[in-house]
């Protein structure tokens, strides 16, 4: 699900750490566009390394970019399923490669980050690429060279934001030409949706500002959700869709206006979500492609969060008959959904293993805590924030939760204090974190500006 990403830090033994572990596994490598003021280092298996130096030869950041999706499969691919949690494990492998432990994750931030989804469809998945006209207002372009391959900005974030849409088994090998289907990499007409966040600090979906929140107990739900979102701005149209039995007068005069080249690009942005609101709702289709990719998608969520399970019942239990009864059909390239539908069931029937299916609208009720993401549906109705006691509730129930928490917004020298302080102090941070940015501007105010200074208003 986590594809190439670009990982930073700014503290000093996180720094020294990685510079020491890497003199002998990593090379100097040639200058890249944009790193012109770094110094490359590149262990020619997919991760490299850019180190920042002052003019005193002292190092002051270093920005670790890799893709754990191609890490998992030797640097060689990334046409095949991939789970969150391998996602996870391997990002803290390719970290201990080169000396940083799970501890100093606190100390690295996430600069930008690709979330992505390989799917197969049963028909060509051509015309079901072609017909992917817009997303937003952008219009999707098709590369020069690769005709599988299409793209489109963020009409709000495009410089920010970044979204592709491709068939994955026609992606090409470039040393033997072959693609990846040919290569026995995945089956065809597989395709892969994908929205890269260029700038991830300008999203506030998670805190990209700590590498830690990748592992936090929620994290694969957002991001998921995220996804979803960001494919749900995409506008597909296809004249052979329409059905062309019984149109009415107007349907058909819109049935030819669609055949004109260019209808579509010489719409002003009024007129344009007008068309799209009448294709949508209003033509008669013989498919609802959107629709139909989208509940291939879901369903591909929800086999990403259950794939693996099975090993780790049969390593809990080594009752054989248990084993037997919660078998699970998967390989490497392709795993049956309707099998892990099947599993998921058993799993509820028996208690064992989460097997709660992933949906859009899984609990409408649901709130969470602006900050850290958390479920605070038990609160009071009203409260945004995280408060003491849900918190001591985690404490109780879930240690590994609550140990990122207490790291983050946790003081050292307020470790010594009474649990209940502990937990007032922690719940405090979290508020603050959202409250200080206003304050502090409101007190740079009145510190500066006198209250019959002339001042303009430039919120709308």
């Amino acid at each position: 699900m986590i594809d190439y990403s670009l990982f930073g830090t700014y503290n000093r033994e996180a720094m020294q750490l990685i510079l020491s572990k890497i003199k002998d596994n990593y090379f100097l490598s040639v200058k890249e566009k944009g790193w012109e003021k770094a110094t490359i280092f590149s262990n020619g298996k997919g991760v490299k390394l850019y180190a920042h130096f002052n003019k005193y030869g002292e190092c002051y950041k270093i920005m670790l970019a890799f893709s754990p999706h191609k890490q998992f499969n030797n640097n060689l691919h990334n046409a095949n399923y991939f789970t969150y949690k391998q996602a996870q494990k391997q990002i803290v492998k390719t970290f201990e490669a080169i000396g940083i432990s799970y501890e100093l994750f606190k100390e690295f931030y996430i600069s930008s980050i690709e979330i992505g989804i390989n799917f197969n469809v049963q028909e060509n998945a051509f015309p079901i690429l072609n017909s992917a006209l817009m997303f937003g207002r952008n219009y999707f372009v098709t590369h020069h060279k690769h005709k599988h391959y299409r793209f489109a900005g963020d009409p709000g974030k495009g410089k920010y934001l970044k979204t592709k849409f491709y068939i994955k088994s026609e992606q090409r090998n470039g040393e033997c030409d072959c693609n990846y289907f040919e290569l026995g990499y995945c089956d065809q007409n597989i395709m892969r949706f994908e929205t890269k966040l260029k700038r991830a600090e300008k999203f506030k979906f998670i805190d990209f500002g700590n590498l830690e929140s990748l592992y936090l107990e929620n994290s694969e739900e957002i991001l998921s959700k995220q996804l979803l979102r960001e494919f749900g701005k995409i506008f597909f149209f296809s004249v052979k869709h329409i059905k062309q039995n019984n149109l009415t007068k107007p349907q058909q005069k819109k049935y030819y206006q669609y055949q004109v080249k260019g209808f579509w690009e010489n719409l002003n942005t009024r007129k344009l979500n007008t068309e799209k609101k009448y294709f949508n709702t209003e033509m008669p289709k013989n498919i609802n492609l959107k629709k139909e990719l989208s509940e291939i998608i879901l369903k591909h969520l929800a086999l990403k969060n259950y794939v693996g399970i099975p090993n780790e019942i049969e390593l809990k239990s080594r009752s054989k008959f248990l084993a037997k009864y919660l078998r699970i059909y998967k390989t490497e390239k392709s795993i049956s959904i309707n099998e892990n539908e099947l599993f998921c069931l058993r799993c509820t029937y028996i208690g064992i293993g989460k097997a709660t299916k992933f949906t859009p609208c899984q609990n409408q009720r649901k709130r969470i805590c602006l900050i850290t993401g958390l479920d605070i549906s038990a609160q009071k109705k009203g409260s945004r924030f995280l408060r003491e006691k849900n918190l001591k509730l985690i404490k109780v129930n879930s240690p590994d939760l609550y140990k990122p928490l207490e790291k983050k917004y946790l003081k050292i020298e307020n470790q010594k204090e009474s649990e209940q302080r502990q937990l007032y102090l922690i719940c405090k941070n979290i508020r603050d974190k959202d409250s200080n940015a206003r304050n502090n501007r409101k007190s740079f105010e009145r510190r500066n500006y006198h209250k019959s200074q002339l001042q303009f208003s430039f919120q709308f």
